[in-house]
C-alpha cells in the first residue's frame, strides 16, 4: 500500500469519526469538536497534497529517483520521497495495522 493511500483512508476514517464526535463543553459557543476535527482533517489532507511524490532525472542505467515535489529539487539532491512531512503525518497512525515501519520518522 502507498503512504497516500493509507493517509487517504485513515483521513476518511477520521473524517467519519468527527461527524459524529458531540460537543466539547470547554468551547461553547466558539465552535464545536466535531468542527475543528474537521478542520484538523482538511489541513492535514491540504498539507499530504503539498507534498505529493514527482520523479527526478534518470542518468545512466538508474531508475527514476521519487522526491518530494515540496521539499526536493528533483536532481537527485532533494529529499526523497515520502518526505519527513507525509511520514510524520503518517505516524499518527503508526498503531494502525497498515502501518509500514518505513514510514516511520
Amino acid at each position: 500500500m502507498l503512504i497516500t493511500e493509507f493517509l487517504d483512508k485513515r483521513l476518511k476514517e477520521d473524517l467519519v469519526g468527527a461527524a459524529i464526535t458531540p460537543p466539547h463543553p470547554e468551547w461553547h459557543d466558539r465552535m464545536n469538536h466535531s468542527e475543528h476535527l474537521v478542520r484538523v482533517i482538511a489541513t492535514l489532507r491540504r498539507i499530504v497534497n503539498d507534498h505529493s511524490e514527482g520523479y527526478g532525472p534518470t542518468y545512466d542505467d538508474r531508475p527514476r529517483q521519487k522526491y518530494c515535489i515540496r521539499c526536493g529539487s528533483g536532481d537527485g539532491n532533494g529529499e526523497v520521497w515520502p518526505c519527513e512531512e507525509v511520514r510524520l503525518i503518517a505516524s499518527l497512525y503508526a498503531d494502525h495495522p497498515d502501518f509500514e515501519e518505513g514510514w516511520k520518522v
